[in-house]
């Protein structure tokens, strides 16, 4: 069954989802960078330093700038509160059941931060120590589903023809965004990524907007969205090529992009109608066959 959308409705999509067309740009400024942060943000950074030095086990590196095609950021915890972490997972254990109560509740308000030590306090040979942390990683699994994946004890760091792991030996980061001068601590960092590296500015991504069809008028164009693949819950129709009405985050899951659950950046081009749409059956999602269609779009990464 087809749904219709109002024209307002449409036109308004269309108008919030110009300023994300992808045009031809200048040569970005050396060292320009894609940033997401701990807290959802994203922008596009030109950073002021040359080189990065990161500490691995086998000696510390100087890399270029201009080798650096992505980013991880290991999760980072303050000194005050790895201390709160350390306390409450020592309180873990403790003979008194209102201190072993308190010392979990003050993990749970740590939440991810919290998660490498729950790890750790997991091997615990105390038996009690063991049963709480547990019950507390379940629940930080449970709170941060998909973005539990960028919780790591180190920096990952991808150049052309490397992957080093280690630690950035600095706190923070100085560059420029399009907003004027910025400082960016390391520890509110997720990821940074060089825009050739992917294709995608991520500084420009829209919310997903579930279908297309308040696109259909602009063929030609291409969207970044921010989708969370899913398995049901709408239709699709056609195979690479869908129907403007198909829904987004199954179309993204059935060209292979993304895996239900999975949140990530994906590139839309609507595109010109073909005369018909053929379905298929791909990761788990059957797509339908249709006739004469007024919109439809590709995706890609």
């Amino acid at each position: 069954m087809k749904f219709i959308y109002s024209a307002l409705l449409a036109a308004m999509i269309a108008r919030v989802a110009a300023g994300a067309d992808e045009t031809a740009r200048k040569p970005l400024p050396h060292g320009t960078l894609d940033l997401q942060s701990v807290e959802g943000l994203a922008v596009r950074v030109a950073l002021k330093t040359d080189k990065l030095t990161v500490v691995t086990p086998y000696g510390t590196l100087q890399i270029p700038m201009g080798e650096i095609q992505r980013i991880e950021f290991a999760t980072r915890v303050s000194g005050e509160d790895e201390q709160r972490i350390a306390a409450a997972i020592a309180g873990l254990g403790n003979s008194r059941f209102r201190a072993r109560e308190a010392a979990s509740a003050v993990l749970r308000r740590m939440g991810e931060k919290a998660y490498l030590a729950l790890q750790e306090a997991e091997k615990s040979p105390d038996q009690e120590v063991r049963r709480r942390a547990v019950q507390l990683l379940e629940r930080v699994q449970q709170q941060l589903g998909d973005d539990l994946i960028p919780i790591r004890a180190v920096d990952v760091v991808f150049t052309r023809n490397s992957k080093i792991a280690g630690r950035l030996a600095v706190s923070e980061l100085e560059g420029r965004s399009a907003k004027g001068a910025v400082r960016l601590r390391v520890a509110d960092l997720r990821s940074l990524t060089l825009p050739d590296a992917d294709g995608i500015d991520i500084s420009k991504a829209i919310p997903d907007p579930g279908t297309l069809t308040g696109y259909e008028n602009q063929i030609g164009k291409t969207f970044v969205f921010k989708v969370t693949g899913n398995t049901s819950g709408g239709f699709v129709w056609g195979t690479d090529v869908y129907t403007s009405d198909s829904t987004l985050a199954m179309a993204v899951v059935h060209a292979g992009l993304l895996t239900a659950g999975k949140t990530g950046y994906v590139r839309v081009r609507i595109v010109t109608p073909p005369a018909s749409y053929s379905g298929s059956t791909r990761h788990g999602i059957t797509s339908a066959d249709y006739g004469p269609w007024q919109g439809a779009y590709r995706v890609s990464k």
